[in-house]
């Protein structure tokens, strides 16, 4: 696929979090362009976390996979450009058995204007464009770190298949009122919850009304996203 060419351009607005396939992808791409001696230019977008938030274990050796390619925390806090920089430095071969050489690309990051570390996608000022159904607004990245990893484990629905993807969490045999009580107990710092109670339109419990929570930041800058699911 790539006879013929001198660059590929990399243009695509990422969300933050190491299981969401763009940047595997990405880095797949800048390995066989290396190979090839093919430029990867890279246009760099705001990481809609902010810059600010790391959270996870980096992947260990033997799980790598698609949601995990790189050696990266589950948060990672870096821009796509940022992260392409990261993974071609270190050697696009890193995670292959044997004593090669480092593989690099001819890497170009077109570095963006204005952005700060602090800044989540909403305090930009650009507009958002989905990148999937799944992640409509810029919450919603926010939120696909909270809640994914559970969703994963298919023992509660998490807003997918409704209108709230990855903002709450429910089940037909859930008490809403004694779950909110509980995760209230706790004190958990920068996240407070409210009870719910719906009927998702897809998915398996389409149709099924569902009783749980949803979630919502009181604080973003004290809260452990990814943290949030395990409480629950």
């Amino acid at each position: 696929m790539l006879n013929g060419l001198d660059a590929v351009v990399y243009d695509i607005q990422d969300v933050g979090s190491r299981s969401y396939t763009f940047i595997s992808t990405l880095g797949l791409m800048m390995r066989a362009c290396a190979e090839q001696g093919i430029e990867v230019i890279v246009l760099d977008r705001p990481n809609p976390l902010g810059g600010e938030k790391v959270e996870g274990c980096p992947v260990e050796d033997g799980y790598h996979s698609f949601v995990s390619e790189f050696k990266i925390p589950y948060v990672y806090g870096l821009t796509v450009g940022e992260l392409a920089q990261l993974i071609n430095e270190e050697g696009l071969n890193c995670g292959e058995k044997g004593d090669q050489a480092p593989l690099k690309c001819k890497l170009t990051v077109v570095p963006m204007r204005g952005w700060r570390r602090s800044m989540t996608f909403v305090e930009t000022g650009l507009p958002w464009v989905l990148p999937s159904p799944n992640i409509p607004y810029p919450q919603s990245a926010i939120d696909y770190p909270c809640a994914g990893i559970a969703g994963e484990l298919g023992y509660v629905n998490i807003g997918v298949g409704y209108t709230l993807p990855f903002e709450t969490f429910a089940a037909e045999w859930i008490d809403a009122y004694a779950l909110k009580a509980k995760l209230d107990s706790y004190g958990i710092p920068g996240v407070s919850f409210r009870t719910i109670h719906y009927t998702p339109i897809s998915g398996s419990a389409a149709g099924h009304l569902i009783h749980g929570v949803q979630y919502f930041f009181t604080d973003y800058a004290k809260a452990e996203l990814t943290l949030t699911q395990f409480y629950v």
